[in-house]
């Protein structure tokens, strides 16, 4: 009797403690499965930081920790400098570089992404600012090419959708759609963005050599969402773009499109952005009180003008950044985060 009793004492001890291995043990796994992301959305006219959890086994983000922006204005200072960044940019590019930095490392990241985008492409000091970083920070940034841009915000998206859509993304340099609603991808990549357009109604309309095209009267904006649709109209003529089928879904990403956003909504209409545009005509910068007041204005004219020409009713608004899809690249291309 009391060996039985031993044995199954033993049994019981035994049994316990493999069940307390194996819950450290899937406790250890859950623990080096789980990483921290940072990844960096060097803009035109915007720096953005996302640092997120992730399940680098499972491959999915779990949650965004953060999410932090700054005004840089890269292409208006290469307008400004003859396409060559000036001192002073790069200073202050440099210092909200530092900024973030500082935050992604207070997060305890595990790893830490970045590319640059339009500006950086077109400036001639564009790559050597990035590569002083890189040997700063000891980071590999690096400036993509408009394609993969593309394609990247793409792939911000897919993390929330699995029907058929077409992927909008305005940025202060240049301007990116990938459709794929047939099987056939289809990629448009133009220049007609957020600084290129504002300048050129301060050109064409304003007839002035301001900064900004504000105030705006009623009809100057009114000719501005003319503009946007004669530059989009090249760009069908140029066999750059083509007319989208009827009633595609529009998803629009990034900074400018989450601006124009109704309190509350998720999505605009045309009719949202008129109402929109009727509050900010006749007010000076100073009065509309934005970080990006110079192109607020003239941010809705190019989206009207698009929405009007292609006849798109309303255009759904994802909150996801380059910074996204970057994250999910790297789930995807990588075994384990490391």
């Amino acid at each position: 009797m009391k060996n039985i009793v031993a044995g199954l004492v033993l049994i019981s001890l035994l049994g316990g403690g493999y069940f307390f291995f194996s819950q450290n043990s899937d406790e250890a796994k859950n623990k080096s499965c789980t990483k921290i992301i940072s990844a960096f959305d060097i803009g035109s006219g915007t720096t953005k930081l996302k640092v997120s959890k992730v399940d680098a086994c499972s491959r999915k983000i779990l949650e965004t920790i953060t999410y932090m922006t700054s005004p840089v204005a890269y292409a208006q200072d290469l307008k400004e400098h003859n396409g060559v960044y000036s001192e002073k940019i790069m200073t202050y590019g440099t210092k909200a570089m530092e900024r973030f930095l500082i935050a992604a490392k207070n997060f305890k990241s595990d790893k830490i992404l970045g590319v640059a985008t339009s500006a950086f492409r077109r400036a001639r000091n564009g790559v050597e600012l990035i590569n002083s970083w890189n040997k700063k920070f000891g980071l590999n940034f690096r400036v993509i090419d408009q394609r993969e841009e593309a394609l990247i915000g793409y792939d911000s998206v897919k993390l929330n959708h699995n029907e058929k859509y077409a992927v909008w993304d305005i940025g202060g340099g240049s301007m990116q759609i990938v459709e794929n609603t047939d099987g056939t991808p289809f990629i448009y990549l133009g220049n007609i963005a957020s600084v290129p357009f504002k300048n050129k109604v301060i050109e064409e309309i304003k007839g002035t050599k301001t900064y900004s095209p504000n105030p705006m009267t009623q009809s100057e904006f009114d000719e501005s969402v003319t503009l946007s649709q004669k530059l989009f109209n090249g760009e069908i003529n140029s066999n750059k773009l083509k007319y989208f089928a009827q009633r595609i879904k529009f998803v629009g990403i990034g900074g400018l499109h989450k601006s124009l956003l109704p309190q509350g909504k998720n999505s605009y209409s045309y009719e949202d952005m008129e109402e929109r545009a009727k509050f900010y005509i006749g007010k000076t910068d100073e009065e509309i009180n934005s970080k990006y007041s110079d192109t607020m204005v003239s941010n809705i004219a190019l989206v009207m003008g698009f929405m009007k020409l292609f006849k798109i009713d309303r255009v759904e608004v994802q909150d996801v950044v380059l910074s996204d899809g970057l994250i999910y690249q790297e789930l995807i291309n990588s075994v384990q985060v490391r």
